[in-house]
């Protein structure tokens, strides 16, 4: 060392240990930031050359307009079926899950058609429909059935079938007001609208409230020239809705 001419050697204290501790962190974090900086210098050059590349190549083109085509047509199809209007249903019954009253049946017959009719034109923006096939399906009081109806329903099953019968007619009279289009209603008759224990096979519309109750509106509305009624004493009722598309209708309690 003394040949090399070399400083002596002397062992660094702590303070300097320290000082050199802290100006490698300092030159640490100084890189750290500078790369940061350069990072995003560089994304704002890139958004910036991106900006300028819509820019140059934007261009504005007119959608030509369509030619006027003639809509599509379809036919409506409504269920109107199982209303049950004079049975109720507590909410103790059902965990109070589902309730059904006077009030809750008035409602909810109103709402049918409020929003049938909605249904109706929202698609008519777009379709042509000039059909609405109204299904009175049947079930649509619920009659002393079964033996705890007698302590259970509201109304006996003339005035349920009077009641029913005043909101079928108002809810037409409502689709007749509100909307354009023609009424086709088929009916069935329900298994809970007969008069008898069991059901009649050959016939089953001699013993049926709801028969009685369709015969009675059609002869109401026969000069409503927008509303035909398909009244059959069969079990089926077959609707030619549109060419080569028949529908079959019926309640379903023929079915095992």
């Amino acid at each position: 060392a003394k040949q090399l001419d070399l400083p002596k050697y002397e062992p660094k204290t702590v303070d300097i240990n320290v000082a050199d501790l802290r100006r490698k962190q300092d030159l640490s974090q100084e890189r750290k930031q500078k790369r940061e900086m350069a990072k995003a210098l560089m994304e704002k050059e890139l958004a910036l050359e991106a900006a300028l590349a819509v820019k140059e190549f934007c261009s504005d083109y007119t959608i030509p307009h369509g030619k006027k085509v003639k809509p599509s047509r379809a036919v409506a199809v409504a269920l109107a079926s199982d209303w049950h209007v004079a049975e109720v249903v507590h909410g103790w019954q059902t965990n109070g899950v589902n309730r059904f009253n006077k009030e809750v049946c008035f409602t909810r017959v109103r709402r049918y058609f409020q929003h049938l009719v909605k249904l109706i034109k929202l698609n008519q923006e777009h379709t042509q429909i000039d059909t609405l096939v109204l299904w009175l399906g049947g079930d649509l009081i619920n009659n002393y059935l079964r033996e705890e109806d007698l302590e259970n329903n509201r109304l006996g099953p003339m005035s349920e079938l009077e009641e029913c019968k005043m909101h079928m007619k108002s809810g037409i009279q409502y689709l007749l007001e509100h909307t354009d289009v023609d009424l086709v209603i088929p009916t069935s008759t329900g298994n809970h609208g007969r008069s008898t224990k069991r059901v009649r096979i050959s016939s089953e519309h001699e013993h049926s409230y709801e028969y009685f109750m369709y015969t009675s509106l059609a002869d109401e509305l026969k000069d409503e020239p927008r509303v035909k009624f398909m009244i059959n004493k069969g079990y089926h009722t077959y609707v030619d809705v549109w060419p080569n598309y028949v529908i079959r209708f019926h309640h379903g309690h023929a079915c095992k």
